[in-house]
């Protein structure tokens, strides 16, 4: 049979049931019935089970399965049934009926609902009726029913088991085989007796629910044990065990407990076992508990195992919270968790971590790895860290932490890495040594016994509003550890350097060796960054003192100590040995030149308070290596070869080598090589080498090179912080490089900023333009405001004021306030905004604007915007969001040009979503799998037709209406049969018939919908009802016309009839 043929049997239907009798006698009788076939009245061979039940729904069949083949016409079939006797009795029956096709092999379709069975079929018990009065064999109870009278029975009445046997009054006898009686009523014992399931109410301490015996009384759940109560032998005792049957007490143990769980086993007193599995308390282990976990054993008496796994509590009184493979073997140890831990010591404890040992009583590791306490160091603790250890009698000892510390005597302290503390009561910190690739273990021990030993190769800093205070007066206060004191010193200096600051009686020392240790001196240094030392001042083992400079005058009055030359003289030297140091000549009578340096150094005559500090090469014989100032109030510092030329007023050189200032009024040169301030007024170069500021040919006032190599100013307020090779060009006043290599800022580009990078361009002829770095990058000239912001190879093209590029690589901007970003941007026309992705790792390829004023983004990766606000449009007409292709045309004016046809648009008045008109475009919306498949909902087609995938529910509920009003049906009737209704086609589709109204006659006829140009479905849906109303309305009313007049006819008739009679009638 197929599928759709069953589920159609589904639909079977009785007609009302009609049974005959078979025969006078006999138990069989007909079913009549009919069955349908997806609504039609079935025809065909089919083949028929039938079985009655007790019950509509469920309950039991009473009666053999009866199979008969059928043959259905019309849907109409009878069939004979014979269930045997015995079950027609009065009481409710109804019948099971399954069907499938004949020969089908299949399963048969059980028909809902049962039918009942009606009275007819029970007649077959009257078939025997008539004998009832006649029998003399006993009666069957089940054919007995009424009551009789106690009165009326014979002395012994006899059940023979039959059941639904109801007797009052007063039974006596052994109740031997009497079931169903209540505990309540039974007499020789009184209820209160038993317990029952609504409650008791307990009279008196002699009552209770449980055994008199030895027995153990037990609860089951599901039949399994669920409680057992067990006596301990004779003790008197109860152990309670709970859970799995497999969980034990053993024999005369008392008072122990288990809660829960399997394979448990308490072997002692007062033993308790919360739950978990295959936990054990021990025979000796009296009153130990273990709250539960798996393979957990308490060895020791009043023992305590949290949970956790194979945990041993072997202790008096000792304790493990949980973790796994822990031990506590001494009295009242501890562990609190983590694994393979074992306390051994008496009072000892281990808070956790791993693999951690106190063999010490009174001794803790509060966690970590592998930390180990050892015997004899009682009351010691190890804090955490690693591979710690506390060695044998060390009692009292402390390890904080850390990896790698020991400690072998009492009371010491080792923390850090490494720390190792071979001394009484002495204190070590050890840091790791770190080098460049890891961690090195250098052990750092101790020395001598109360020592405070620090290992910090990172200086040990103390900060501390009180300082460093010492108690004794004679104790080092800073050492280095070589050339150490020996035990003559005593004990405040004995191991110490003597090297250091020292605390001596009324005076505090800086020492150093004695003559036992030769070339040992005392110096004042000062330190460049590098750490190289430069000596200032030197103390030797004799009490020499070498300086560098002294300072010979106790007051500042002229001519009070004073070292100076005789009046009238033209200067004073100074020599070391028979080398001349320092001259200072007399060019008037109000002014002095000081030359130091070698006897070469030279100021030109005439020149007044000139200043050469040092410098120039002594074993040279030539005048060209010597420092040189011609013009008032110069300044060399120092170096060789530097010179201040003509025309430079209180110009400075302060050192370097071959430095030039000529015509620099104000100029500075700080050092370097090679480095010149020409035709330039106070500007200036830091250092570095070959940098010019000026030259013949170019003023560049107020310039300045900070350092670098190759640089060149040659603009009034021109700056370059640095580098090799950069150029600010002539008349590019103001302009800066900040540092980098090889920048240009070319001619009359005024107020130009290159940042750094290298190999960047600012074209002349533009202002106020900026680089801020990358490489290769170039603005183009007659542009003002224009910014690269870093990246490489970007350009911004000639004439493109205010453009824009941030950065990334072979970007480029043309026109006013264009900008370009990412990679291979274009952006070609004025104020237009470029964006490109890099595409993936394809090849380089460009993307530029097509108009003025565009935003254009290349993403390959898609785009995304995060705003709480969305995009607003402030164009009433243009697009939102369109696809490349079927673009329009400049027809379609500056707004919609170039932008394709496939989008979101933003109309006066309305937001479009729109297709070409190119006649098979479709919008269509749909869902999407995460693997891409597409599946449509609704699509509109390019004549407008709305498909969708669904039915479209326009609202209907009545708590969107209002301002509801009466129809007339019968008039919506008559305005229906005068509509004009006509076939047509849309003038977008012209290939398409349609019927129906126009809008204009069905808004004439009935006022509905918002204009008369649409019609709303709601609107011809209400419409067609209300005509079907009113078409039932006219019906109704010609038919009980045509009933009316039916009746009259029949009334007819038979007066008719009844003439007829009369007249057929022979007279009398």
């Amino acid at each position: 049979m197929k599928l759709g043929f069953l589920a159609a049997l589904l639909a079977f239907c009785l007609l009302p049931s009609a049974f005959c009798l078979a025969a006078a006698v006999g138990t069989a009788f007909t079913y009549q019935g009919r069955l349908t076939d997806g609504g039609a009245p079935a025809s065909g061979s089919y083949e028929l089970t039938f079985q009655l039940w007790d019950d509509p729904l469920a309950g039991n069949s009473v009666s053999k399965l009866v199979t008969n083949a059928a043959v259905i016409a019309g849907g109409l079939f009878t069939t004979p049934l014979d269930f045997g006797s015995g079950l027609f009795e009065g009481g409710g029956l109804w019948l099971q009926i399954g069907v499938r096709t004949n020969g089908s092999g299949g399963a048969f379709n059980p028909l809902t609902p049962r039918q009942p069975i009606t009275p007819t079929p029970q007649a077959i018990h009257a078939a025997t009726a008539g004998t009832a009065r006649t029998v003399s064999e006993a009666i069957p109870a089940s054919q007995v029913s009424g009551t009789l009278a106690w009165e009326q029975l014979p002395g012994a009445v006899l059940t023979n088991d039959a059941v639904g046997v109801t007797l009052t009054g007063t039974f006596t006898g052994s109740g031997t085989g009497l079931t169903g009686v209540n505990a309540a009523t039974l007499g020789g014992l009184g209820a209160g007796a038993f317990w029952q399931l609504g409650g008791n109410a307990i009279t008196g301490p002699d009552e209770f629910l449980g055994t008199t015996g030895i027995q153990p009384l037990e609860l089951r759940v599901n039949n399994r044990p669920a409680l057992r109560l067990e006596p301990a032998g004779t003790s008197g005792f109860v152990n309670v065990i709970g859970g799995a049957a497999w969980n034990s007490v053993a024999p005369e143990v008392g008072n122990a407990t288990i809660a829960g769980g399997a394979a448990n086993s308490v072997r002692a007193n007062f033993g308790t076992i919360g739950g978990g599995g295959n936990n054990t308390v021990s025979n000796d282990a009296y009153t130990a508990t273990i709250a539960g976990g798996y393979g957990n054993a308490a060895f020791g008496s009043q023992s305590t195992i949290g949970g956790g796994n194979a945990n041993s509590a072997v202790g008096f009184l000792s304790t493990i919270s949980g973790g796994r493979y822990n031990l506590t073997e001494g009295a009242g140890a501890t562990v609190g968790g983590g694994h393979w831990n074992q306390a051994a010591g008496e009072n000892s404890l281990i808070g956790g971590g791993e693999s951690n040992l106190v063999n010490a009583s009174h001794s803790t590791v509060a966690g970590g790895r592998r930390n180990v306490i050892h015997q004899a160091a009682d009351f010691s603790a190890i804090g955490g860290g690693e591979f710690n250890a506390i060695l044998r009698g060390a009692h009292g000892a402390s390890i904080p932490g850390g990896q790698n510390n020991s400690v072998h005597q009492p009371f010491g302290f080792a923390a850090g890495v490494g720390a190792t503390v071979w001394h009484k009561g002495a204190f070590v910190w050890a840091d790791p040594r770190l080098d460049e690739t890891e961690l090195n273990y250098w052990p750092f021990p101790s020395v001598r016994s109360n020592e405070f030993a620090l290992r910090a190769s990172g200086g040990v800093r103390v900060a501390s509003d009180r300082g460093v205070a010492l108690d004794d007066v004679d104790g080092p206060i800073i050492t280095r550890g070589w050339d150490p004191f020996d035990a003559s010193a005593g004990s405040a200096k004995e191991g110490h350097g003597r090297w250091g600051l020292f605390m001596e009686w009324c005076a505090l020392t800086l020492g150093i060796p004695g003559d036992d240790l030769t070339e040992r001196s005392f110096q004042v240094a000062k330190y460049s960054t590098n750490g190289e030392p430069t000596a200032l001042m030197t103390v030797d083992q004799s009490g020499t003192v070498t300086a560098n400079a002294f300072r010979l005058s106790s007051g500042l009055a002229l001519g009070t100590n004073s070292l100076s030359a005789p009046e009238g003289s033209a200067g004073l030297q100074l020599q070391v040995g028979n080398v001349l140091g320092l001259r200072l000549e007399n060019p008037s009578a109000s002014h002095v030149n000081v030359i130091g340096g070698v006897g070469m150094n030279y100021v030109e005559p005439g020149v007044r308070g000139a200043t050469i500090a040092g410098g120039g090469l002594m074993e040279s014989e030539f005048d060209w290596s010597r420092n040189i100032v011609a013009s008032d109030l110069g300044t060399v510092g120092g170096g060789g070869m530097n010179v201040i030329g003509l025309v430079s007023t209180n110009a400075t050189i302060a050192g370097g080598f071959w430095n030039t200032t000529l015509s620099a009024n104000g100029g500075t040169i700080a050092g370097g090589a090679q480095n010149s301030v020409m035709n330039s007024q106070y500007a200036a170069v830091g250092g570095g080498a070959d940098n010019h500021v000026g030259s013949f040919s170019f003023l560049a006032d107020f310039g300045t090179i900070a350092g670098g190599t190759g640089n060149s100013v040659r603009a009034a307020g021109g700056f370059i912080g640095g580098g090799p090779r950069n150029l600010i060009g002539p008349n590019s006043v103001n302009s800066v490089i900040a540092g980098g290599a090889d920048h240009v800022i070319g001619t009359n580009a005024q107020h130009a900023t290159v940042g750094g990078g290298r190999n960047n361009t600012v074209e002349g002829n533009s202002l106020d333009n900026t680089i801020a770095g990358g490489y290769l990058n170039r603005l183009g000239q007659n542009s003002g405001s224009a910014t690269i912001g870093g990246g490489a190879q970007n350009l911004v093209h000639s004439d493109s004021s205010w453009a824009v590029i941030p950065g990334g690589f072979m970007n480029e901007a043309s026109g006013v306030g264009s900008f370009a970003a990412g990679v291979g941007a274009r952006a070609m026309h004025a104020a237009s905004l470029v964006w490109s992705d890099k595409r993936g790792d394809g090849p380089f390829t460009t993307f530029s604007s097509v108009r003025t004023n565009e935003f254009a983004i290349r993403a390959l990766g898609g785009l995304r915007l995060e705003s709480a606000r969305g995009i607003a449009e402030e164009a009433s007409d243009s697009p939102i969001i369109t696809r490349g292709w079927d673009p329009f045309d400049a027809s379609a004016g500056y707004a919609k040009e170039g932008h394709g046809r496939w989008g979101l648009f933003m109309e006066p008045g309305f937001l479009a979503l729109g297709m070409p008109d190119n006649g098979w475009g479709t919008i269509r919306f749909g869902k999407y799998a995460v693997n891409g498949a597409f599946t449509s909902l609704a699509n509109v087609e390019q004549d407008g037709t709305f498909r969708t995938a669904g039915p479209v529910n326009p609202p209907s509920d009545r708590n969107v209406k209002q301002d509801f009003a009466p129809v007339d049906p019968r008039a919506v009737l008559e305005r229906i049969a005068a509509l004009p209704v006509q076939t047509w086609s849309y003038t977008n589709s012209t290939s398409v018939r349609h019927i129906g109204p126009v809008a204009q006659d069905f808004r004439a006829a009935f006022g509905l919908g918002a204009d008369d140009k649409t019609i709303a479905t709601v609107d011809a849906d209400g419409v067609a009802l209300a005509a079907i109303q009113g078409l039932n309305q006219k019906l109704e009313e010609q038919l009980q016309a045509k009933n009316a007049e039916l009746q009259a006819l029949k009334a007819s008739v038979a007066e008719l009839q009844d003439a007829v009679r009369r007249l057929s009638q022979p007279s009398k």
